[in-house]
């Protein structure tokens, strides 16, 4: 098949997160048939993996090997899945997590839907902002994370600061986003401890903007040490440090 004439270099750039590699590789497909080969793959998480299999094989061979891989992914034993997460998954995915995140509806229209930047994520930190007790719910969530973990949470996925590490320093329009989710993530819980500090339950020496950033580098890193080690209990230990730390931040009787 020709290659479709385009001025510049085609560059295919493959974010992680599990399920996300099945999409790509529709991506790729219509690429392939539009006559799009990129001579650049760029891939973090299982977005590496099909870059490696794009940037490593002919360009007649790419597509029937990224499908002869994903054929295998699908093949596997549907009995060992337990059925009771898949559904709490499915529920978290639709819902939310009561207290923390919900859906942001608009931006659920797809990919052109015009939702403006402010409202461009799929969810919205908007029930830990709006929750009456935002100590206890944040406290509750970093809780909550640690006793739900299991190996599939901790080896699966790609963390927010693997894609930052991999993308920020090749992109300014990458790097200014995915610094806008950090700030969004930052801004939630330094607003949720600010109101507590107003409510007499969170000490008045606090700096809740740095104790905010120290949360989530906290969360992130925890993620990142845990994916790396593939351990469910040093990825509790490490969130219960964070927990206690949390903890510490309130008013003492």
């Amino acid at each position: 098949m020709a290659s479709a004439k385009l001025p510049g270099q085609v560059v295919l750039v493959l974010q992680g997160g599990g399920a996300l590699g099945a999409y790509q590789v529709g991506v790729y497909e219509a690429l392939h048939e539009a006559g799009l080969e990129p001579e650049w793959a760029i891939g973090t998480s299982i977005g590496a993996v099909n870059a490696a299999v794009i940037a490593g094989n002919r360009r007649e061979d790419r597509l029937p090997r990224l499908l002869e891989l994903w054929g295998r992914f699908e093949q596997g034993d549907a009995g060992a899945l337990d059925h009771s997460k898949v559904f709490g998954d499915f529920a978290a995915l639709l819902w939310g997590i009561p207290g923390f995140f919900s859906p942001r509806l608009p931006a659920w229209g797809g990919l052109k839907a015009k939702v403006g930047l402010d409202s461009a994520s799929y969810y919205s930190t908007a029930p830990l902002r709006e929750s009456a007790t935002p100590f206890d719910t944040l406290l509750d969530i970093v809780r909550r994370k640690a006793q739900r973990a299991d190996l599939e949470n901790v080896s699966l996925g790609c963390p927010l600061n693997n894609l930052m590490q991999e993308m920020s320093p090749l992109n300014a329009t990458f790097k200014k986003r995915l610094n806008a989710v950090l700030a969004t993530w930052q801004a939630a819980v330094a607003d949720a401890l600010t109101r507590a500090q107003k409510q007499g339950t969170v000490r008045r020496e606090v700096d809740c903007r740095a104790a905010a950033l120290f949360i989530v580098s906290s969360w992130e890193g925890c993620v990142g040490v845990a994916k790396a080690m593939q351990s469910v209990k040093d990825f509790r230990l490490c969130m219960k440090q964070l927990e206690e730390h949390v903890a510490g931040l309130a008013v003492r009787p």
